[in-house]
């Protein structure tokens, strides 16, 4: 299995992007449609992150996902064109199959 990690630069100027900067819900609603065929398809899991940037810079997010992301299917405008960048790495297990738990992160009964 292969993980993709996108950098997304946000255009300010956008009234979608200013909206979904204010409301993590509208924010995910919009990178949704990046995940899904149509309106009534199921979405693609995936995780995003609003990355700190300096005052003058324009904001920047993180997403990571297992499949291909339409970033066409976002408003028109929504992303700066010249600043994404995509990532993939293979995932793999942290730990061998049947090895004990590292010192210190066992799970705890109760």
């Amino acid at each position: 299995m292969t993980l993709l990690l996108n950098r997304l630069t946000l255009n300010l100027g956008h009234r979608d992007v200013r909206r979904d900067l204010g409301n993590a819900y509208d924010m995910h609603r919009t990178l949704a449609r990046a995940f899904a065929s149509g309106p009534d398809d199921t979405v693609q899991p995936f995780l995003w992150r609003l990355e700190t940037t300096r005052e003058a810079e324009p904001p920047k997010l993180l997403v990571q996902s297992q499949g291909e992301p339409r970033w066409e299917q976002l408003p028109a405008g929504y992303l700066q064109a010249h600043a994404q960048a995509q990532r993939s790495w293979p995932l793999r297990p942290t730990l061998p199959k049947g090895s004990p738990w590292p010192s210190g992160c066992a799970p705890t009964r109760r």
